[in-house]
């Protein structure tokens, strides 16, 4: 993984970075980020309106990289502790200055090894789901040997709960907003 790291000077009120003073009297924040390798980007060309997954933990959720129409980019999971069933959600809203929205969302079963879809947005046409855990993982009911990497379809998903806050990457409470209407 490749790392980039940036620093901050607090002491500095123009917006504009500067070099530390000689013998480190300012604050320094710094910050370690992880870059997009060229194997994602590679990636993104092979698959188109895909989500693409390398699984490292199921519990807590893995790094999601999309390529959907022109857009790529990345989204990182969000963990939702349910009562009775927790869940790992990928959401990314529509934006005047980005409208690429997705929502692909899973129920994590077993003892770290099942991946249950239940929510998958209609512009998500494949999913790339590659094994980087230690033993085999299963994904909508087939099986992924550790290494490997499989495609999977709509077909393969079963739509199941209804969420109101993220559908198709856009909310129910501010549909209509976008053309200047506000449902009451």
């Amino acid at each position: 993984m490749i790392f980039v790291a940036h620093y901050v000077n607090s002491a500095a009120s123009s917006g504009r970075k500067k070099a530390p003073p000689a013998g480190g009297a300012a604050l320094l924040l710094v910050i370690v980020q992880p870059v997009l390798e060229l194997d994602f980007m590679e990636f993104a060309g092979k698959y188109e309106d895909c989500v693409y997954i390398e699984v490292s933990s199921v519990h807590s959720g893995s790094t999601l990289v999309y390529h959907l129409g022109d857009a790529v980019g990345i989204v990182n999971p969000g963990v939702h502790i349910g009562v009775f069933q927790d869940s790992v959600l990928y959401m990314k809203y529509a934006t005047e200055e980005d409208p690429c929205a997705l929502d692909f969302r899973y129920f994590p079963r077993g003892f770290g090894n099942v991946m249950e879809t239940y929510s998958w947005s209609d512009n998500i046409k494949q999913a790339v789901i590659k094994n980087q855990k230690g033993y085999s993982l299963i994904f909508n009911h087939e099986e992924i040997a550790p290494g490997e990497t499989k495609v999977f379809t709509p077909v393969t998903h079963r739509q199941g709960l209804f969420s109101p806050d993220c559908y198709n990457g856009k909310s129910l409470f501010t549909v209509g907003e976008e053309d200047g209407e506000k449902e009451d």
